[in-house]
């Protein structure tokens, strides 16, 4: 993929998150709720793909830990 195309993919993760994070704040998703993991898991993954490809380790290894908390939410609250 292209530069601008994975910076795309990355701005478009961010703005998951930072949806998943409204939401959330408005009370109108619930920290319990499958849309709020799979915002979250959705969003780190596209994030993660863009700092991947800029070599941007940390913002990486930041977007890994967001996705196994995801993960580990889905799997706890029995949504796996």
């Amino acid at each position: 993929m292209s530069s601008k195309m994975m910076t795309a993919v990355g701005s478009a993760g961010g703005a998951v998150i930072i949806s998943a994070y409204f939401l959330i704040s408005e009370g109108l998703l619930s920290g319990s709720s499958l849309s709020y993991h799979v915002l979250n898991l959705t969003g780190s993954i596209l994030l993660a793909s863009d700092l991947y490809t800029k070599r941007a380790w940390s913002g990486v290894s930041l977007q890994m830990v967001f996705s196994s908390i995801a993960i580990w939410s889905l799997v706890r609250l029995n949504f796996f």
